[in-house]
């Protein structure tokens, strides 16, 4: 029997409560932590996304154990450091987070990996990773074929393209023998995600560090430990900011669960509302947001791209013309996302 459900959908201004979900950028960068690490880890809260599920399973497909409690996820470690002669595969689903974040982790544990995944994915820039590891990755009909093994050096990225380039290269280099560094040019965009995975190192015990402005310093030979065993999962900016528009809309809106003093990138937010005559607020750990009479501004989104949807939903609120500048690179996200929101 086929079962049918309406809705009827009334314009209103949205009050009320509601607590923002678990960062996906952290739970990707924790899990990962836990997988290489020495000991149990317990990460939570973590929404299993289809993100998240890709990075989870290309993590056990390379070795490592892991328990579902609820929202919690165990991780018990020591389970990628063997060697497999057999091709691994890692499904990565349209998740770019793990296949740049995991590709050169592949490389540091001498693993022969197949990563696939649908067929949007691999349209996504991977040329910085090519020009880093020369020989050693392959492109097959679904995917990219990696075989190698990682070497100490000096790594010099673009800056215009992802920062999760970066990142994966700081999850990598601190496993081998030797000091490494990553150079980016001035100006990189997205830094406050590179900052946010030295922030999920250094829980697991491993340092690096910008050397300069333009340099960061990875010392090798380091170890994953998973001491502090409880590793939790701040709330989503990116989420969240979807709610704290709707306040600025004309609402009023409480958003629990965020952290006044977390480096995601997308607290940029609170700025961003306040500029355009938004009132927001701290009252105890909960976000407010509420507004009425709305202003354009010009954002730059070089440093913040996935906060450009929710500046374009405000910004058809406010008398006169926003504009969103730095937005190139969200030409090429799992979508045209340019388009999309035109």
């Amino acid at each position: 029997m086929e079962l049918t459900a309406s809705f009827i959908i009334e314009p209103g201004r949205l009050r009320g409560t509601l607590r923002a979900q678990p960062s996906k950028s952290m739970s990707h960068r924790l899990l990962i932590g836990a997988a290489l690490a020495d000991g149990v880890s317990r990460v939570s809260p973590v929404v299993r996304s289809d993100d998240i599920l890709a990075t989870l399973g290309c993590l056990e497909a390379m070795g490592a154990r892991m328990r579902f409690d609820g929202d919690k996820i165990c991780v018990y470690g020591g389970g990628m450091t063997g060697r497999a002669d057999a091709i691994i595969e890692c499904y990565c689903g349209l998740s770019a987070s793990t296949l740049r974040f995991l590709l050169p982790v592949a490389l540091a544990l001498k693993k022969r990996v197949r990563f696939t995944g649908g067929a949007k994915l691999f349209t996504r820039p991977m040329e910085p990773y090519f020009d880093a590891f020369p020989g050693m990755l392959a492109r097959t009909p679904n995917g990219i074929e990696v075989s190698g093994a990682l070497e100490r050096g000096v790594y010099t990225l673009p800056g215009d393209v992802s920062s999760q380039f970066s990142s994966g290269l700081l999850f990598a280099l601190p496993l081998i023998a030797g000091d490494s560094r990553i150079s980016l040019p001035p100006n990189a965009e997205s830094r406050a995600y590179i900052d946010m995975t030295l922030a999920a190192l250094s829980q697991f015990g491993i340092g690096a560090f910008w050397e300069d402005n333009i340099t960061l310093f990875v010392p090798g030979g380091q170890r994953y430990l998973a001491k502090a065993g409880e590793f939790p999962v701040p709330g989503d900016w990116s989420h969240a900011s979807c709610f704290l528009v709707a306040g600025a809309l004309g609402g009023s809106v409480r958003v629990e669960g965020l952290s006044a003093d977390d480096a995601h990138p997308d607290r940029a937010i609170i700025d961003i509302l306040r500029s355009m005559g938004a009132n927001i607020y701290w009252d105890g750990e909960a976000l407010v947001s509420s507004g009425e009479k709305l202003r354009p501004i010009t954002a730059d989104v070089s440093q913040c791209p996935d906060l450009a949807p929710a500046i374009a939903a405000v910004a058809c609120g406010a008398t006169g013309t926003t504009r969103i500048t730095g937005a190139e690179r969200l030409r090429y996200k799992e979508s045209n996302r340019l388009d999309g929101l035109a």
